[in-house]
């Protein structure tokens, strides 16, 4: 998956076409916007034994959002699979996503993991058609459960449980405005 050519981002990292520079948590992450990235990350997620997963949308109404990107992780390599981005950067056709994500989703052997769970599933059954199936752990619930009293955003938590401050979209554009017209190699930084 890994490609030879590599760009050099703003900040003088090292973005290789494809597999991106570093590890976060001991993961290699990659950017998927080619149909042979998306077949190789598909392959590997079908042989996962739990898969955590995010996703990006327009908004915060499932009903009325759309969405514009996933990340996904077996707990040994993370993705990125941008779908919705109104750049004009190469990136995973919606119609594609839906029909190859969803025998994965709504596989009931391959337990899914999400923050705010119930936000996900809602954006795949409304806006995708997938209804995920199996079992399944909302690490805001588990967050809640394990101490009440705490914040539960996935900011908070991840400061709290891997001393990791996730990126936040405003210090990653440098701009107001959506993350649907965020260009793709910023977004990813958002995302993973």
């Amino acid at each position: 998956m890994v490609r030879q050519q590599e760009n050099t981002g703003r900040n003088g990292e090292v973005i290789y076409l494809g597999k991106l520079e570093g590890q976060t948590l001991g993961m290699d992450r990659y950017l998927v916007t080619t149909k042979d990235e998306f077949a190789e990350m598909l392959e590997e997620l079908k042989g996962a034994t739990e898969i955590a997963f995010d996703t990006e949308t327009t908004g915060l109404n499932y009903l009325t959002c759309d969405i514009v990107g996933a990340s996904f992780s077996d707990g040994n390599k993370g993705w990125y699979v941008p779908i919705g981005h109104t750049t004009e950067e190469e990136q995973i056709p919606k119609f594609l996503f839906i029909d190859k994500i969803k025998p994965i989703m709504e596989n009931e052997e391959i337990p899914k993991i999400a923050h705010n769970f119930k936000f996900d599933y809602q954006v795949y059954k409304m806006t995708c058609g997938i209804e995920i199936k199996g079992q399944w752990l909302d690490t805001m619930v588990a967050s809640w459960l394990n101490d009440e009293n705490q914040r539960h955003g996935l900011k908070a938590l991840s400061k709290r449980t891997s001393k990791i401050r996730p990126n936040r979209f405003q210090r990653c554009s440098r701009k107001k405005g959506k993350i649907s017209r965020c260009r793709i190699r910023v977004s990813r930084k958002i995302c993973m």
